[in-house]
């Protein structure tokens, strides 16, 4: 929303934009993937009508159910304020070096905790 109303972010000069280090990059160098990993054991997609070469579709992402180890989202996509698929991701929190599944992280519930839920 804040997008169609704002229009593009601007790159501040010496920023990490400005610097080639996209979002993720950043966030990878503060995670220890091997410890603080992350599998995706679900991902389901509803089609209900079709997305065409022209189409603007719009995804709204929701916050889903929050269990011991694992956080579900849900998705919306529409065109033109029409729906046009539903979907929904498991992700199970994991550490590779011990080969089990861990405690959702804390980083996880407070991002969680910013998205609307349906």
């Amino acid at each position: 929303e804040l997008a169609k109303e704002r229009g593009r972010y601007s790159t501040f000069e010496g920023s990490l934009w400005d610097q080639d280090i996209l979002p993720i990059d950043t966030y990878n160098n503060l995670m220890d993937w091997k410890k603080n990993g992350i599998i995706l054991v679900k991902n389901e997609v509803t089609y209900l009508k079709p997305v065409l070469l022209h189409d603007v579709p719009e995804i709204e992402v929701f916050a889903g159910k929050i269990g011991r180890t694992s956080v579900e989202m849900t998705y919306e996509l529409t065109v033109n304020g029409k729906l046009y698929a539903t979907g929904v991701s498991k992700l199970v929190c994991f550490d590779f070096n011990k080969q089990e599944t861990v405690p959702v992280y804390a980083e996880m519930l407070e991002g969680f905790s910013k998205l609307k839920t349906k």
